[in-house]
Formats: C-alpha cells, structure tokens, sequence
C-alpha cells in the first residue's frame, strides 16, 4: 500500500486511468490482485482524496454511494 500511496504523491495523473459515467470525477489505480483504490484530485489544494480501497466490485460501490 506504502507503493501505491507514494506513486499517486509523485504523479496521480500517470498511475491511474480516469472514470466515466457517476464517476468520472474520480480516478482508479490497480492495487494487490483485483483490488482497486478510487481517488479523487483537488487540483486547488494539491490533494489526493482516497475514496475507496477495497475489492473491484465493492470499491466502486463504495465510491458511487460517497459520489451522492
């Protein structure tokens, strides 16, 4: 997990794939075998904000429901 937070610090832009649809706000990078961590990116503040670890399925149903 260390790798993955250090990767979305030095780049978020390059490491993850860009969302469409209810969360095309947010951005997803691979983590650990089938597990995803969504993210969103404020450009204003410099920030990284983690919306969901966790199983493929189960992270984007995590970050839909935080979406509304």
């Amino acid at each position: 997990m260390q790798n993955i937070f250090k990767k979305l610090q030095s780049n978020p832009y390059i490491t993850s794939k860009s969302k469409t649809g209810d969360l095309q706000s947010h951005r997803a990078v691979n983590w650990n075998n089938g597990y995803r961590v969504l993210f969103k990116i404020d450009e204003e503040k410099k920030q990284v904000i983690i919306v969901a670890i966790d199983s493929h399925d189960n992270a984007y149903k995590k970050a839909k429901k935080r979406n509304n």
